[in-house]
């Protein structure tokens, strides 16, 4: 495969778990282009710093981070998932981001 794009939803608990499955993508799925979009909830400095570490790493892996915070996806009356709306922030990706995954 030539490309494929990816989405996350995590938060800071999570960031091991998808670099596993980036990996495991990257090592297995003989695609020459990843591009990895991400909407993150409650990252820390070195969350940034250990996904800076993995990109130095694999030169065909792209990352976008869409830090939760910045949207206002209450105002689609969605009711928050265990106290948090990064599980419905993936169903407005486009309308939040500005980006179309393809």
């Amino acid at each position: 495969m030539e490309k494929i794009d990816i989405l996350y939803t995590i938060n800071h608990n999570y960031l091991n778990i998808m670099l596993s499955s980036l990996l495991s993508i990257i090592k297995n799925g003989n695609i020459k282009k990843i591009h990895c979009h991400i909407i993150t909830s409650s990252f820390q400095i070195e969350d940034y710093h250990k996904l800076n570490a993995f990109l130095k790493k694999y030169n065909n892996i792209e990352i976008n981070c869409y830090p939760l915070e910045q949207f206002n996806i209450g105002k689609f009356q969605i009711p928050n998932w265990k106290g948090s709306q990064i599980a419905n922030d993936m169903l407005f990706f486009e309308s939040i981001s500005g980006q179309k995954l393809t």
